[in-house]
């Protein structure tokens, strides 16, 4: 993180509404400024925040408008992040996410769409209303392009267009899981002039077993006759040792005259010795 990083995201966020109307002590802009350049120097949490923003208070002084009050405190940043409209600060966000991305070099790059439960994302521990979010993450550089929050897992497949609408997926491969498995949103991404690559399941039975006879009978033959690529990864992690293989082929398996080209994954796992 250096000092120009910082001064983008002090000019993309100078338009978010200050939701307070008296008591300014901090003013907005520095404490998102504070904030944003806490998470990503790796602070996880209000406390996290005070403490890093104070003992980094020398570097940030300089790209502060009003340093001489030094950094809020963790309670401090609570209240102004759950008063801060959240459609504004995603909008703000998803543009200085995109101005760091055109800023790095190279194309082609994946992002993987997925939903999440976030853990302890709710203000009282008796409540059972957990924020369920959908994201979509730059993989090559470990970015967050975009988010939106869903009511519950099945409204992911309405929040889907709507992420992809505030994404440039231009030459980039967009991956999502069985839920995103809709023909309005391969539509979507190939509009976009993006790659797609989607889980197929049992939600989409026809298609699903048409995919799966073409790779068991492929794997049965030892892929004669047929155009095939296949790659293995043997990870180790948790304990474990993970082998992970993926067999594709540019073979269509037809569905109601529909082609679709097959990839089929197997993953074993096994304990470390």
């Amino acid at each position: 993180m250096d000092a120009q990083n910082l001064r983008e995201i002090l000019r993309v966020f100078e338009n978010l509404t200050d939701p307070r109307k008296n008591n300014r002590h901090y003013l907005l802009q520095d404490i998102i400024l504070l904030a944003i350049s806490a998470v990503m120097c790796g602070c996880d949490g209000w406390q996290d925040m005070e403490d890093w923003t104070q003992d980094a208070l020398t570097f940030l002084e300089p790209l502060m408008q009003r340093p001489e009050h030094g950094t809020p405190s963790a309670d401090t940043f609570r209240r102004v992040f759950a008063r801060l409209s959240p459609e504004e600060f995603e909008r703000c966000f998803v543009l200085w996410t995109s101005c760091v991305k055109a800023n790095t070099k190279g194309s082609g790059q994946s992002i993987a769409i997925d939903g999440k439960c976030l853990r302890r994302s709710f203000t009282h521990a008796w409540e059972n209303n957990p924020l369920h979010m959908i994201s979509a993450f730059a993989t090559e550089h470990q970015l967050i392009l975009g988010q939106l929050k869903v009511d519950c897992k099945e409204n992911e497949i309405v929040a889907i267009p709507r992420l992809l609408d505030s994404l440039d997926v231009k030459g980039s491969t967009v991956s999502i899981d069985a839920i995103g498995c809709q023909k309005d949103i391969a539509r979507k991404i190939i509009k976009g002039k993006g790659h797609c690559v989607l889980a197929l399941k049992e939600n989409h039975k026809s298609l699903y077993q048409s995919v799966k006879t073409l790779l068991d009978d492929a794997i049965l033959d030892d892929f004669k006759d047929l155009r095939h690529d296949y790659f293995e990864d043997i990870t180790g992690d948790h304990g474990r040792i993970e082998t992970r293989k993926v067999c594709t082929s540019s073979a269509s398996a037809h569905n109601g005259g529909s082609p679709t080209n097959a990839i089929g994954t197997a993953s074993l796992r096994s304990r470390a010795r």
